[in-house]
């Protein structure tokens, strides 16, 4: 899952603020339940208002308010450690601490000692430490052993760096070396694929096949790149792509060509590209999207249901009509549409529509006009092939087509394509008959990507809803 790896493209900062939250719930729970078994059974479990009215439920603010500043004031992790001892530190200690400090003023308030703290702390340690297998568990097991926040990366450079890098990374489940373009021009250099093991091309070859066939998510440059002839060649294909883009250092005092510089699971790389659809500010617009899309598909359940019927009515079934079309990284999805053509024409889909067109359905007029096809969408969004706001997906045939004709058409796939974007909120929407109004629109496309903010994406939401009415589609 594209969205899944992107989450964690440069650190695990979105898991650690999940268990953190997590937490916090059991913190509450642990308190909840201690303050009505006390003195009741366990069938008042669901009496709220024991809780509230004991002095356990102050208890629990003040250990909850004292375990988020303690959290504050500690050095910001941004890795995940299965390491125990790293666990102890960073929760059962914080923890420990909260229950302490609220045992003692509890003391200098009551003047009574009430060790029924000590038994809640004990229930929570256990609960944290259990819940410290299953987040290790859920790490390792479910979210790099299926592959879901696996990086695959594409090497550029000679094959004795490639070589060196596929020992240094041999034990990492995390970024996997899948491919690689080889720079070294030796004529000696005798069969390298049985020592690199790994597909090798060149910049010859289609990077954009190359890219989305191995679901390439990230880029490496040998630092010795930079200094050949050819480097500016290379720079110039390379910065084609959506890629993100990175050269591998040996410590974090190494400089190439005063580049800024980041780690990426603890280890140092200098910043050629780097997409800010990533980390914590991405996880905002992929809770938005999620939210948001269950809640758009339960609300127009009934409008979607009366349009399919217009369709079958009109035109018989399928209702829904399914493309390939190209998502973050190049790669490839199928996006889903209400069906606005008539099936018993024999027409090329990738031809885009004009205006009185003789195959759109009298139903599908009507549904492009207020850009009702695009609604099943929706669906595409809670699957995670798309976000609500983004550039337009386009057909894969398009995509390798404009790719040859603009520069920076394929910028555009440095994040999830959207439902509506700031092109289409500008006007620009609909066919593009010409290649002037495709660059029109990537120009637009590359300006969201230059400003994105969440906050943006907000904006474009709410403005989406008067470009419907305001410009018209066919």
């Amino acid at each position: 899952m594209v969205t899944t790896e992107k989450l964690f493209q440069k650190d695990d900062e979105v898991y650690i603020v999940a268990i953190k939250a997590i937490n916090f719930i059991f913190i509450f729970i642990s308190f909840y339940i201690a303050a009505i078994l006390e003195k009741n059974s366990v069938y008042e479990l669901f009496e709220y208002s024991i809780y509230s009215q004991s002095i356990y439920s102050y208890s629990c603010y003040i250990v909850m308010g004292l375990y988020f500043v303690f959290n504050l004031f500690t050095p910001k992790v941004l890795f995940f450690s299965e390491n125990f001892k790293d666990f102890l530190i960073e929760n059962l200690l914080l923890l420990f601490l909260s229950f302490l400090l609220v045992f003692f003023i509890l003391f200098f308030v009551t003047s009574y000692l009430n060790f029924y703290y000590w038994g809640i702390f004990i229930f929570n340690a256990v609960i944290f430490v259990l819940l410290k297998f299953f987040f290790n568990y859920y790490y390792s097991s479910h979210l790099i052993g299926n592959n879901y926040i696996q990086r695959n990366i594409l090497f550029v450079g000679s094959k004795e760096k490639i070589i060196e890098l596929q020992k240094r990374y041999a034990g990492d489940k995390k970024s996997i070396l899948k491919a690689c373009i080889l720079t070294t021009t030796n004529p000696n250099l005798n069969k390298p694929e049985l020592e690199i093991k790994i597909p090798i091309f060149n910049f010859s070859d289609n990077l954009y096949n190359i890219l989305e066939y191995h679901h390439i998510g990230m880029i490496w440059v040998g630092k010795n790149v930079f200094l050949k002839k050819e480097y500016k060649k290379y720079q110039e294909i390379l910065s084609r792509l959506s890629i993100d883009i990175f050269v591998p250092l040996n410590n974090r005092h190494e400089k190439v060509n005063g580049m800024k510089s980041l780690k990426i699971d603890n280890r140092h790389f200098a910043v050629v590209k780097n997409s800010s659809f990533n980390g914590m500010s991405f996880f905002y617009k992929f809770l938005f999207d999620k939210v948001v899309s269950v809640l758009i598909l339960i609300f127009i359940s009934i409008p979607l249901l009366c349009l399919s019927l217009c369709i079958v009515i009109a035109d018989g079934f399928p209702v829904l009509f399914t493309q390939q079309r190209t998502g973050w990284d190049g790669r490839s999805f199928y996006i889903y549409k209400l069906r606005t053509f008539k099936k018993n024409i024999i027409h090329d889909s990738r031809q885009q529509v004009k205006k009185e067109d003789t195959r759109v359905l009298w139903i599908g007029k009507f549904i492009r006009r207020f850009s009702l096809d695009e609604l099943p969408q929706f669906y595409n969004v809670w699957k995670g092939d798309m976000s609500i706001v983004g550039p337009r997906p386009h057909m894969v045939e398009h995509t390798r087509k404009y790719a040859q004709l603009i520069p920076l058409f394929l910028q555009r796939h440095s994040c999830l394509p959207g439902i509506t974007g700031h092109a289409q909120v500008q006007g620009f929407r609909g066919s593009t008959p010409n290649l002037q109004d495709m660059q029109d629109r990537i120009d637009h496309d590359i300006w969201y990507l230059n400003h994105w903010s969440f906050w943006l994406d907000i904006k474009i939401f709410i403005k989406t809803f008067i470009a419907v009415f305001k410009f018209k589609s066919y």
